[in-house]
């Protein structure tokens, strides 16, 4: 899956960390009306505002509600909620496999 690929989805980011940040800044710079979801902290959330962000742990049900989710490394592909999603529709992928 490339970049190009995520236009018209609904996609969300799951981490912000390097990884995640530099997800968000090439979709900004490449789909720029991408407007994608970021699960992430309440800290993190508060200094963002041109974001919808989500500061509790996502469920399969919120998962699911997207087309694409870009995770973070850390975020094991075995969680539970991943793979029901994953049964349910919903593509995973990583920052570093978009390019």
């Amino acid at each position: 899956m490339r970049i190009a690929d995520l236009a018209g989805r609904r996609v969300a980011v799951w981490g912000y960390g390097r990884e995640g940040k530099a997800a968000l800044a090439a979709l900004r710079m490449r789909l720029p009306t991408l407007r994608p979801t970021l699960f992430c902290n309440e800290a993190e959330a508060r200094a963002i505002s041109d974001l919808d962000c989500v500061t509790t742990p996502p469920t399969a049900a919120d998962l699911a509600a997207f087309d694409v989710v870009i995770k973070s490394p850390g975020i094991s592909v075995y969680k539970p909620e991943i793979l029901e999603a994953q049964h349910n529709g919903t593509r995973f992928t990583s920052g570093t496999a978009l390019w």
